[in-house]
């Protein structure tokens, strides 16, 4: 443990990266980047934000990573106090996730860490040092989608930059990988009225079919003679519900006891029902999703979860996506040309499939 002090607070920060370990860099830290590592490692937590906010461009040049280790610490402790917390039973976790960034100030530290760090990576080498990688996968399910895209957007430049991911031990690989699942996984398809393009497009909830804000979640439970349990979850109109998507959340886990491994699926569909009827919100989900296809695309994520991802049509609705002709959709159209570029990286490289 180091203790970083300033006249005003004192900061106990918890040593992730394990300096031992990592293969000592004898380059001094560049002049661009001195000045800014010192600020960020022991300027107080209340002037964070506004600091990480002024930097919105990267022009500190390439830096190795290791030379930032004490600020990626201090970045892990403001992480691990919303995605990691200490007596949370696992299968209330996803239920504390949902509720625990309600807080304005918390949302925006932790927002413009993850912006930052995404940034940092960009320009980094030995990105493999990075330790935080179980809180992203944690934050996944967190009920602000704010906070969702900042998570997605940093592990898109792992993905693609790297191979920082497929790297991770199985158990952190398979539980990123079942999570960013269940927000690539498709909504009903251009056939079934939830072509990607349609979806972004402004128009009333009536032009789109009724189950747009429905909850519908099966699922089966074990009961305690070894038999399997069919469970149906079924609730309309779930944008109109005055609760927040961590308490409907909450309240359906505990009325149908739904085990932990289900529970991000629940929320995935929790979220999407609630949001379709708000234009800015829906947008969210479906930059989400895009992002979610290119990370598990550039991940290797294997057959099986690429094959359900990459249906027939996906490419069609892709190009229709960046034909919509509205100035709203600058990062939807990113985020599409992202994934249609993945594709094409994966239908260059078939090993990833074998």
């Amino acid at each position: 443990t180091t203790t970083t002090t300033t006249t005003t607070t004192t900061t106990v920060i918890s040593m992730r990266i394990d300096k031992s370990k990592c293969k000592k860099i004898l380059t001094e830290v560049p002049a661009s980047c001195r000045g800014l590592i010192t600020k960020l490692k022991t300027c107080p937590e209340s002037e964070l934000v506004n600091t990480l906010k002024e930097i919105t461009v990267w022009e500190y040049g390439k830096c190795e990573l290791y030379h930032w280790i004490d600020v990626l610490d201090r970045f892990d402790a403001i992480l691990e106090r919303v995605a990691k917390p200490d007596s949370c039973p696992p299968n209330e976790m996803m239920i504390y996730l949902c509720r625990n960034l309600e807080e304005k100030q918390s949302k925006h530290l932790v927002y413009y860490v993850l912006y930052f760090t995404a940034l940092l990576m960009e320009h980094a080498y030995a990105r493999h040092l990075y330790s935080s990688i179980e809180h992203l996968t944690n934050l996944l399910a967190a009920s602000d989608m704010d906070i969702v895209l900042a998570v997605l957007n940093l592990l898109y430049v792992f993905s693609k930059r790297s191979n920082f991911i497929s790297r991770l031990t199985p158990e952190r690989r398979s539980s990123l990988k079942l999570r960013l699942n269940h927000l690539a996984e498709s909504w009903g398809g251009k056939d079934n009225g939830f072509g990607l393009a349609a979806c972004c497009e402004d128009k009333p909830l009536s032009e789109f079919p009724p189950t747009a804000t429905t909850l519908h979640y099966e699922f089966y439970i074990l009961g305690s003679n070894g038999a399997s349990s069919h469970k149906i979850i079924h609730k309309e109109h779930l944008d109109t519900y005055s609760e927040s998507s961590a308490r409907i959340m909450e309240d359906l886990v505990s009325s149908y006891q739904v085990p932990t491994g289900k529970q991000m699926g629940l929320l995935t569909h929790i979220r999407l029902a609630q949001a379709f009827s708000n234009y800015t919100r829906r947008l969210q989900c479906v930059q989400a999703r895009l992002q979610a296809i290119s990370i598990l695309v550039y991940s290797n994520a294997g057959n099986d979860i690429l094959q359900n991802l990459l249906y027939d049509g996906l490419i069609e609705e892709l190009v229709d996506v960046l034909g919509v002709s509205d100035n709203r959709l600058t990062d939807i159209k990113a985020a599409a040309l992202k994934t249609l570029t993945a594709i094409i990286h994966l239908e260059r490289t078939p090993r990833t499939l074998r």
